[in-house]
């Protein structure tokens, strides 16, 4: 079969046509033996002149004739081809890779990725490690997460500074999990939320606050307190965190007194001496435990510690010299970092009454135990970790820094001395200093070098949605739809408009759960009831959403699948095929033509590409989409398409087996719900806000400029060839077992499938210790192919020199052949294959009858109809013996 349109379709002069070259796909795939071609004429109805004509019919010829040839390789067929008439010539369309959507596919970036930037230059970035727990991974990234909108009761900061402490490098060496890197900072407030009142645009503050050592960080405002205008911002950032902790424990935990006997454990740490400055001002007698004779010197000489108040931290010796020192019995107060023997004798070194305070925490997150018998004299014990505190009640915490702010304005406490200064380049290796234990005082974080140099991930520009605008998603909240509505509103969305058939009716419990969500965190997500397909309902809706607002976006990813074959499709389900995908996209291009949208994007399917039997209409509308994206985009409006591979861990397709088996066989590559967001994201990014230099960079641009409509996913020559191997593995063998599937031979994919036999020659000469250019080629061919070639041997044969036992010895090899591809089709063991048994008894359906077909037709060049394959009376032997008789023929 030809079919010819007239439609210029990758030109984008009418989509139209796009449905049919679809279609032929999956009749190609359903009928093996034909042999299908659709040609497309860049031309207004036909209208092709002069010397194009003349050049036309020959091509046309050409390929008919080809057609007639049939197969001419060994592998035993051609996939349907197509081909476009353009400019004068015949033209292939062929994927190819795109460096830059490569970056988006990336959850780690590599050092291609990561270039240095002027602190100045990148707007709002955050620390990340590209190994979690190595310091030396540290990167900067793009902060994302302060595109949502500012709550109500915060403010964000243009950070000047930010204190380092014991539990911010826990953090980042993944000892914690707490979902930020930094807690203490000084800056400017650049933005307010609307309840806000004792904070200005344009206030130094300091405070509190989860961060990520970003330029810019978002925190509760009752956590802030003004910087008075005298007071270096270096010098404020030393104060939040330990000044808080030691308020909390002297103030809150305990009553600090004039007289009190307080230990101060690891005195020379920015939490020892902040303690030091509040004790003191309180009127307590100071003594202090250190790690080191130079620790011990800074605490007498600098500090004005006298010397028998200070002691040893390591030699548990010093315990009962310690009390002793107190002259009264023991100490009133121990605000401790001790572990193991030593918080021990710590509480043995508590007076009655006394208290002991534990901000080290050490044996309490490890779950150790410690003796009651310690507190017969009345003694308490208390543990807290102040961010834990906070967490519970951020009130507690407001009052815990007005405090330090009061005891400052007061002067009654001042900046940790001595501290370091590091700058914000060099906040790797600060991390790596900081872990020795060395230091004395405060580590401090500047930001005020504005020609810093930080190392930022830049590969892949990251989507930020208008708070203000609305978007419309069509296709209703199924798993998918959940996914991309929580991608969303992370990325600043917060009105969204969800279209489907049932609108709020068809909700099940995991889309009431996530409308709960979205209203308890201030995202409008509206459900309404609409019907794409239905041109008047389409125009009804659109008017209502932008009667209420700004509409920029639309994003179709409703779907309808019909698993038949397409000889038993009805007028009805051809109708209800194209529904979603055909009518509605052509009803939604109609209603936005006039909105100035960001983007226009549609999920379509790479099943395009794999032409799976039994998936003709929605695959057809599949097609359709991808160049109806480049209609518009010669129009010069937004649209997108992606290509979605088979996603393995959303919706119900992901627990079908069938389904499953399917992508198995057609050796294709799944993708997780995360993967997809990063394969949509690029699709969202409209060229509006793209420079010049991030337009057309891409392979091919200059040859099919409308091709960046197009996103392709799930054919990564990577991860294809590590499948590969994989199954290499399992068969033990170079090769792949299985019939090699369909779209092996798509002209579509010979580029990435080149890719694909290059990486694997590569990988095999790499393990087999031979080079790539040494690698044997001919033994790479397919298992299809190799068993077509011994048939085709073992009948020519047979014609030349008949032999009833001969015959029965081909017989019986067929048999064990078709055994062995059922098997491998419904993933059993070949002997549980009874080939006494026909084909549907051990479980064949259409859909795999359709693969099992095919296989049939290239192993053997045997075409039988579905009718015949599944017949009750014809068994595999039957099967085989039928195959090698016409074969004789």
């Amino acid at each position: 079969m030809v079919w010819i349109t007239s439609c210029g379709l990758v030109k984008g002069r009418s989509p139209d046509g796009a449905f049919v070259t679809g279609l032929l796909r999956t009749l190609g795939s359903e009928n093996p033996a034909g042999q299908f071609l659709s040609i497309d004429i860049d031309a207004d109805d036909f209208t092709v002149g002069g010397n194009d004509l003349n050049e036309l019919v020959r091509s046309l010829v050409d390929q008919e004739l080809a057609l007639q040839k049939g197969p001419e390789d060994s592998d035993g067929f051609k996939v349907s081809q197509e081909l476009v008439w353009q400019d004068g010539n015949m033209w292939v369309s062929r994927i190819v890779p795109d460096v830059d959507l490569e970056g988006y596919s990336k959850v780690i970036p590599d050092d291609r990725g990561v270039k240095p930037v002027k602190l100045a230059d990148p707007g709002p970035v955050r620390a990340a490690f590209g190994a979690p727990g190595i310091l030396t991974s540290l990167y900067f990234r793009p902060y994302t997460e302060l595109w949502q909108p500012l709550p109500c009761d915060f403010i964000e900061v243009k950070v000047e500074a930010v204190g380092l402490n014991w539990k911010d490098l826990g953090l980042c060496s993944g000892r914690f999990d707490q979902n930020n890197l930094s807690n203490e900072y000084c800056g400017i407030v650049v933005k307010k939320g609307s309840a806000v009142s004792n904070l200005q645009i344009g206030d130094r503050v300091y405070g509190m606050g989860k961060g990520h050592f970003g330029n810019f960080t978002r925190v509760l405002a009752s956590l802030a307190q003004k910087v008075a205008p005298e007071v270096d911002p270096v010098e404020a950032a030393t104060m939040p965190l330990v000044f808080m902790t030691a308020v909390y424990a002297f103030e809150h935990i305990t009553r600090l007194r004039k007289g009190n006997k307080v230990l101060i454990q690891s005195a020379s740490g920015g939490l020892g001496l902040a303690a030091i400055q509040l004790a003191r001002s309180k009127g307590a007698e100071v003594f202090a435990t250190v790690g080191t004779a130079e620790k011990f010197r800074f605490l007498v000489e600098e500090i004005g510690i006298p010397s028998d108040h200070v002691f040893y931290s390591r030699d548990l010796a010093d315990g009962g010299r310690m009390a002793k020192a107190t002259r009264t019995g023991g100490f009133d107060v121990i605000l401790s970092t001790a572990q193991g023997d030593m918080l021990y004798n710590s509480v043995k070194a508590l007076a009655p009454l006394g208290h002991i305070i534990d901000v080290g925490r050490l044996d309490v997150t490890n779950s150790k135990s410690i003796g009651l018998e310690l507190f017969k004299k009345s003694a308490s014990f208390t543990s807290f970790d102040l961010g834990l505190v906070i967490d519970r009640s951020p009130e507690l915490g407001g009052e815990l820094m007005l405090a330090v702010s009061e005891h400052h304005r007061a002067k009654r406490i001042g900046a940790v001395r001595p501290f370091t200064v590091s700058n914000i380049s060099q906040l790797d290796q600060t991390l790596l200093q900081f872990s020795k234990g060395t230091h004395v005082g405060k580590t401090v974080i500047s930001y005020q070098n504005p020609k810093a140099i930080l190392n930022v991930c830049q590969t892949a520009p990251p989507v930020h949605f208008d708070p203000a605008a609305s978007y419309i998603l069509v296709g209703g909240l199924s798993a998918l739809g959940r996914t991309i509505v929580r991608w969303m509103v992370e990325r600043g969305a917060r009105t969204l408009i969800i279209w489907s058939r049932s609108g709020a009716r068809g909700l099940d419990s995991h889309g009431i759960a996530l409308h709960d969500e979205m209203r308890i965190g201030g995202v409008s997500l509206e459900l309404v009831a609409c019907d794409v397909s239905d041109t008047d309902q389409v125009n009804l809706a659109m008017q209502e959403a932008t009667s209420k607002g700004t509409v920029r976006g639309v994003f179709n990813f409703a779907v309808s699948y019909q698993d038949i074959s397409f000889d038993k499709i009805t007028e009805d389900m051809l109708r209800k095929g194209i529904a979603a995908k055909v009518l509605g996209t052509k009803n939604l291009h109609k209603a936005t033509a006039n909105l100035s949208l960001d983007f226009f994007v549609m999920t379509s399917s790479l099943g395009t590409l794999y032409a799976f039997p039994t998936q003709s209409i929605y695959l057809a509308a599949n097609n359709f989409l991808d160049y109806f994206a480049r209609y518009r985009r010669r129009q010069g409006l937004p649209a997108t398409t992606v290509s979605l591979g088979f996603i393995s861990d959303l919706g119900a397709l992901a627990e079908d087996a069938v389904t499953v088996n399917l992508f198995m066989r057609s050796k294709g590559q799944t993708v997780t719900g995360s993967q997809v967001l990063r394969t949509i994201e690029p699709a969202f990014r409209s060229t509006r806000y793209q420079s010049p230099e991030e337009q057309g960079r891409w392979l091919g641009h200059t040859q099919d400029p409308l091709s960046e409509a197009n996103i392709v996913s799930g054919i990564d020559p990577a991860v294809l060839v590590l499948m590969r191997r994989d199954e290499a593995k399992k068969t033990k063998s170079s090769s792949l077992s299985g019939a090699v599937p369909r779209w092996y031979h798509d002209d579509r994919a010979s580029h990435m499938l080149q890719a694909l036999e290059d990486a694997w020659r590569v990988l095999m000469g790499k393990s087999t210790g031979r080079g790539a250019q040494s690698f044997d080629s001919t033994g790479d061919k397919s298992p299809t192919a190799q068993l077509r070639q011994q048939f085709e041997i073992s009948t020519n044969r047979l014609r030349s020199v008949p032999s009833e036992d001969e015959k029965i010895k081909v017989v019986s090899f067929v048999v064990n052949a078709i055994r062995s591809s059922v098997a491998g089709m419904l993933f059993v063991d070949p002997t549980a294959v009874n080939p006494a048994k026909t084909v549907a008894d051990h479980g064949i359906d259409s859909l795999l009858a359709a693969e099992f077909r095919n296989w049939l037709h290239v192993s053997f060049a045997k075409n039988i109809s579905m009718l015949d394959l599944m017949d009750a009376k014809s068994s595999i032997n039957m099967l085989a013996a039928t195959i090698v008789n016409d074969a004789l023929e």
